[in-house]
């Protein structure tokens, strides 16, 4: 392996980690696109591990915390670990413990489609039902617990 080569891997790999954290997979595909050599990749996402400087593990758990935080739902959560790399098991085990109770992510989905909701103007209730459903969706709720919530707002007067 070329150590020149080596530490312009480890100077981009430096900069690139100043912006935020990221999954082993996220610097292998980078350090690709930078047209380095699987041998230079390797050694490089060694040393950094050896450091510290990437784990999975505290990534997805980061990554999690930080997007559910952002009111993103779990299957959405899910889907970007999945596409940062992070072994199933590894979301698994992150998503179940960021959401302490199934209530909790009702609770969320709640408070996010009543917020949208007193936004959302006088619209015909079928509409902004559906609406509402599709803007949940789209942050990534599970569409039972979805479906769960808007059946209960429904039933709630003060929206009608």
């Amino acid at each position: 392996m070329n150590t020149d080569n080596y530490q312009k891997a480890m100077d981009l790999v430096w900069k690139f980690l100043t912006y935020r954290s990221r999954s082993e997979k996220e610097l292998k595909d980078y350090l690709r696109k930078k047209r380095f050599s699987d041998d230079t990749i390797r050694t490089v996402i060694k040393r950094v591990k050896e450091m510290g400087y990437v784990n999975d593990t505290k990534f997805a758990r980061d990554w999690a915390n930080y997007r559910k935080n952002q009111g993103k739902g779990s299957e959405l959560i899910k889907m970007e670990l999945r596409s940062k790399g992070i072994e199933n098991d590894v979301i698994s085990e992150i998503v179940s413990s960021s959401y302490k109770s199934r209530e909790e992510e009702l609770k969320q989905i709640e408070e996010i489609a009543v917020r949208k909701m007193k936004k959302m103007g006088d619209i015909p209730p079928e509409k902004l039902y559906n609406r509402l459903i599709g803007f949940l969706t789209r942050r990534g709720f599970p569409v039972d617990k979805i479906i769960q919530v808007v059946q209960s707002l429904r039933k709630n007067a003060d929206f009608e």
